[in-house]
């Protein structure tokens, strides 16, 4: 980005919305990443002729359609080859002996809701909270033994299923009668999905 002056720069964030960023990075000589880089700077900062004081260097990140792409090793670029690795990853026995112990770890705590003063209200929200908790179609020890694949993976994505809370001879069935909306589950989905 040093080859750019300031007047290329502001031209390029003029031109960068209306105009192909291929043809711009042919007219200017740069790559095409330098072009959509320019841009957003000229937008997030304002930058403009008059305050050339501005910061106009980047962070260095290789980025590429949003993504961060400084990886080396290029099996950890896909998500798929990412996820596989890492389930292989996990079948070896020290890797496979660590995620174990602290999944039983944090299986093993104990999970409370605590009100955030003695008033009613906040009292009363903590015990639905904990109400909520302990009526779904699901222990919460299942949900955070799902919730822990987070830390192999980077992320776990839930999808968050609530139900009105009836009674037990309603579908879904509750251990309360007060036709509040309570959780019925946080339903897993696989990170490879």
């Amino acid at each position: 980005m040093g080859k750019l002056s300031v007047e290329q720069r502001a031209e390029i964030a003029r031109r960068a919305e209306s105009e192909s960023k291929t043809k711009l990075a042919e007219e200017f000589g740069v790559s095409r990443q330098t072009i959509y880089r320019t841009a957003d700077e000229f937008e997030a900062n304002k930058v403009s002729l008059q305050n050339a004081f501005g910061e106009f260097g980047v962070t260095g990140l290789s980025r590429f359609g949003g993504s961060v792409m400084e990886d080396y090793d290029t099996e950890w670029q896909s998500l798929s080859r990412m996820v596989k690795l890492v389930k292989e990853m996990l079948d070896w026995p020290i890797v496979g002996s660590m995620a174990f112990a602290i999944e039983m770890s944090l299986r093993k705590a104990e999970w409370t809701a605590t009100p955030a003063s003695e008033e009613k209200a906040d009292v009363e929200a903590a015990e639905f909270l904990e109400s909520c908790i302990n009526d779904m179609s699901q222990t919460w020890d299942d949900h955070i033994t799902q919730a822990v694949s987070m830390l192999w993976f980077g992320f776990a994505p839930f999808e968050m299923v609530f139900k009105r809370r009836l009674g037990m001879d309603k579908e879904p069935d509750s251990k309360y009668d007060d036709g509040r909306i309570g959780w019925r589950k946080f339903a897993f989905r696989a990170q490879d999905s």
